[in-house]
Formats: C-alpha cells, sequence, structure tokens
C-alpha cells in the first residue's frame, strides 16, 4: 500500500472540507457584478449560489437591466465599479433600485480594490476608486439593508493590486479562493457584529427594567397615596414597568409627586 499517496488523499479531502466549512457563509446566495463575480463562479465552486455577470460592466449595465434578475431575492453580494469608478451614481442607483424590487433583501457591497502599479494611470485611476467607494460606502450607511466591505485582505500591498490578471484590475484565477474566503468572512463578522447589538439591547434593556422596578418599590407609598387622589391613575399597575395612563396631565401631576 501507498502510504504517502493515501495521505495526500486524505489531506486533500481535509482541505477540501475546510475550505466547505469556511464557504459556509455563502452558500445560496446571489452574486452579481463584473469580471470580478465572473471569476467567482469560474473558480470558486459555492454551493447553491446564483451568479449573475457582465464582464467590462459596471453598476450603470445593472441598473440598465435590472428587469431580467430573478424573483426571490434575499441576500445579494454585488461587487462592480471597477470598470468604471467614475460611476458611483449609477452604483448608488442600483442599491435604490434593488431595494424597491426585492422585499427584505440584503444587500453586502464589495469595496473595490485598487489596480496594480502597472496598470494605466494607475494613481490616477486608484483616486477615482476612492473616490467611488466613499459614495458608496456613504450611501450603505444610511441604507439599512445595505452593508460596506472590505474583501481584500491579503490583495493589496502599498496601496495596489499585489497580483492581477492581464488586466492589472481583477484577480488572476488562483486568487478568487481566498477573495471568496475574505467575503464569506466580512459577512460573518457583519452578521456577529448585529448579534452583539441585539444582546446589548437585551442587556440595557433589562437594566432599566430592574431600575425602574426598584423605584416603583421604594415608591409605593406615594404611588398609592397619588392613585386614591387620581382615580384615572388605577390602570397603572404598581410593582410593573408598563403604565398606561388615561391622561397627560395626571402623568405630570405624578411625577411632580414623586419627585417631592
Amino acid at each position: 500500500m501507498n502510504w504517502a499517496s493515501l495521505t495526500g488523499t486524505e489531506d486533500k479531502e481535509d482541505e477540501e472540507e475546510q475550505l466547505e466549512e469556511e464557504l459556509d457563509m455563502l452558500k445560496g446566495l446571489v452574486f452579481l457584478g463584473d469580471d470580478y463575480i465572473a471569476g467567482l463562479e469560474q473558480n470558486v465552486t459555492i454551493e447553491d449560489a446564483k451568479f449573475y455577470s457582465a464582464q467590462g460592466s459596471g453598476p450603470q449595465y445593472w441598473l440598465d437591466n435590472i428587469a431580467t434578475l430573478p424573483e426571490g431575492i434575499g441576500t445579494v453580494v454585488i461587487a462592480t465599479g471597477s470598470n468604471d469608478p467614475k460611476k458611483y451614481e449609477s452604483m448608488k442607483g442600483l442599491i435604490d433600485a434593488l431595494d424597491e424590487k426585492y422585499e427584505n433583501i440584503q444587500m453586502y457591497v464589495i469595496e473595490v480594490m485598487h489596480v496594480t502599479h502597472n496598470h494605466e494611470s494607475a494613481d490616477s485611476y486608484n483616486k477615482l476608486i476612492d473616490t467611488y467607494n466613499s459614495h458608496v460606502r456613504n450611501k450603505c450607511k444610511i441604507q439599512p439593508n445595505a452593508t460596506f466591505i472590505d474583501a481584500s485582505l491579503g490583495f493589496i500591498t502599498d496601496g495596489y493590486l499585489n497580483n492581477s490578471d492581464s488586466t492589472g484590475r481583477f484577480l488572476p484565477s488562483g486568487s478568487y479562493t481566498q477573495w471568496a474566503k475574505n467575503i464569506a468572512r466580512k459577512i460573518n463578522e457583519n452578521n456577529i457584529s448585529a448579534n452583539d447589538t441585539d444582546e446589548q439591547f437585551v442587556v440595557d434593556f433589562l437594566k432599566a427594567a430592574k431600575e425602574v422596578t426598584k423605584f416603583v418599590d421604594e415608591n409605593t407609598a406615594h404611588i398609592n397615596t397619588w392613585l386614591a387622589f387620581f382615580p384615572s391613575l388605577s390602570s397603572f399597575p404598581v410593582n410593573t414597568i408598563s403604565p398606561t395612563c388615561t391622561s397627560s396631565a395626571d402623568v405630570i401631576l405624578f411625577h411632580s409627586l414623586l419627585s417631592q
């Protein structure tokens, strides 16, 4: 038996299993965009994912062709802008159009990466990309269902794309697996951050409830006295945190008494 060959096969299977786990976050998602999305589809297997790409296109292409997209998109990952970074208004319009077309859609908009040092007018082109990213990032900040993510880890050196295909703008075929991992990690980080925010809200709410309950307990005598004078406040259950007073004037007077 060739033990070296067997070990090599097991290692490959382990690597494939690990990759599948890392990309699990991307299962069933829709990917929309330019050559980056085309490269992702051609080089990475993502279970049940749907890809809509147009090489050489920019955001205006998808804004003009949004009717060609299928119904029922829930979560979409968007990567476009590298071919024409002047079209940031089109990208903002695409976000609005997707939001209007799909109820409860969640959008992850990927930051456009810089071009290589050898790209024509690289510095000027990268400045256009920075402007594009700035506008789209700000749009995502005010769009509740759009998240701007940076998937460039490992691909940028000294402000330039460190490895590319022949265009100088896009990744070589062997780099898309890492790019997919970067996307998955950023989406996961965003979900964890959102969960942390929800959990903190619960913690803060329970803390406030405890403080209000303590206040009511310490002022029960005042509350009972006030209820005797203002029967309309009888609907306010003592030792709870849900006052349901019928008169705003009663509430004002009620708080006035408690502050004495």
